[in-house]
């Protein structure tokens, strides 16, 4: 569709400039290849309603040479508008893909380590259980608070871990993730 809009753009500035270049007077001649292209232009691009061009001269501007070229001068800035306005629109979709990559490659790697993070507290568990097989499993919590830091252990810390894990994973995925058609 960009492609169609696109040509179909070039087209009518190019077809504009040939009206413009003509050197024919004769007025029905120019209101006749006006008309030629209007209906050529409706034919061909029937479809789009989001262009919203200007209305089309009345036969009495085409008499004046300095008002047919104001409204091919307009005609001319609308299009360079719209134009504009469409290469805006790609460069901003451009960064958003990028934005979007980055951000699903930094989730990837949050996500995977807490999961190696609460590996290791599995594995810290099972090495104290192997220790002491005849033992019951410490459920205590330990929190520790120094100038150096924070220190916080417990055998279930590995399962917290996993759950806020997956549970940031689940929200990305369903909140973040989803791709939402815009036409």
């Amino acid at each position: 569709m960009k492609t169609k809009l696109f040509s179909c753009l070039c087209s009518l500035l190019i077809f504009s400039s040939v009206l413009l270049n003509a050197q024919t007077t004769d007025k029905n001649t120019k209101k006749r290849k006006l008309e030629e292209l209007k209906t050529a232009w409706e034919k061909k691009y029937a479809g789009l309603d989001s262009l919203n061009l200007p209305d089309s001269l009345k036969a009495v501007y085409l008499e004046d040479s300095v008002t047919f070229q104001r409204y091919n001068d307009h005609l001319t800035a609308y299009f360079d508008y719209k134009i504009s306005g469409y290469k805006h629109r790609q460069k901003v979709f451009s960064w958003q893909l990028f934005s979007s990559k980055v951000i699903f490659f930094c989730v990837v790697f949050l996500v995977l380590t807490g999961l190696y993070f609460s590996y290791l507290q599995f594995q810290k568990a099972m090495t104290a259980n192997k220790t002491a097989p005849s033992e019951k499993i410490n459920l205590a919590s330990e929190l520790e608070a120094s100038p150096t830091g924070i220190k916080i252990s417990s055998p279930v810390l590995g399962v917290i871990i996993l759950i806020i894990s997956l549970l940031f994973f689940y929200l990305y995925l369903i909140h973040i993730y989803p791709i939402k058609e815009i036409f």
